[in-house]
């Protein structure tokens, strides 16, 4: 059975790590200085006010820099999806899930672009102190979650995709519970 090609892109507070899959096997992989916190302290003069067009406009223009200069290649097949990881898009899925009434894990695993673009209106054009009262939205995120989004929707733009799947497992537990289930050997055991 054929495997999808597709990208993994899993934010952190000090980097994003980017990966290409051709089928099952590793295309590319990258770790970029684009953290949540390290982008944040970079691009918004003051994380307790709103988040401003001129801070998301720095957003985008360091998180292209970065790509372009890493040489990480949007190439794959244009059916090729994207998958992320990490405390953001857990976050925007906690979030919608608290205005629906619905527990996280029934929650679909898609988030457009316009999903993404409405929840940053929604969380960027309030001050940290209101943002911090959003129900799905952990007081320690609330200072870099307006960066995070903006984040994913540039890559978004330079991936050429419509959004994300969101996954609650990162890349190496999902890897780890297929070899485990397959048989194949994981690190510790006799090969």
């Amino acid at each position: 059975e054929a495997f999808p090609a597709f990208y993994s892109f899993d934010l952190g507070g000090g980097s994003l790590e980017s990966l290409a899959f051709a089928g099952r096997d590793l295309d590319q992989a990258v770790s970029l200085p684009l953290g949540a916190v390290r982008l944040t302290e970079k691009t918004v003069a003051n994380p307790d006010l709103p988040f401003t067009p001129s801070s998301r406009a720095a957003v985008a223009a360091e998180v292209t820099r970065v790509f372009r200069e890493s040489g990480f290649r949007f190439h794959l097949p244009p059916e090729a999806v994207a998958v992320a990881t990490g405390g953001t898009m857990t976050t925007a899925l906690a979030i919608r899930a608290a205005e629906t009434g619905k527990p996280l894990e029934e929650m679909h695993p898609w988030l457009s672009r316009e999903d993404l673009e409405a929840l940053l209106e929604q969380t960027g054009s309030l001050p940290l102190e209101k943002r911090r009262q959003i129900p799905g939205l952990p007081e320690g995120r609330a200072d870099v979650f307006p960066v995070a989004l903006a984040t994913f929707l540039t890559v978004a733009d330079l991936a050429g995709k419509t959004g994300f799947y969101h996954s609650l497992q990162t890349l190496r537990q999902g890897l780890a519970e297929e070899m485990l289930r397959d048989g194949s050997p994981a690190a510790g055991q006799p090969r």
